[in-house]
């Protein structure tokens, strides 16, 4: 990470996300990338909140 940012990934690496982070990813290289997200929820929360 590069002043909270997220400079870039290689084959494998893992990242983390914190709780409550607004976040975006994007594959800036030629590569087709894929993404394998795992996600760990309170079920008493919602999913999903909207930034305001």
């Amino acid at each position: 990470m590069t002043t909270g940012l997220l400079s870039g990934c290689g084959r494998g690496d893992p990242f983390f996300v914190p709780h409550g982070v607004i976040h975006n990813a994007r594959n800036a290289g030629t590569v087709t990338t894929m993404v394998l997200t795992t996600y760990v929820v309170d079920e008493t929360k919602p999913l999903v909140t909207a930034h305001h």
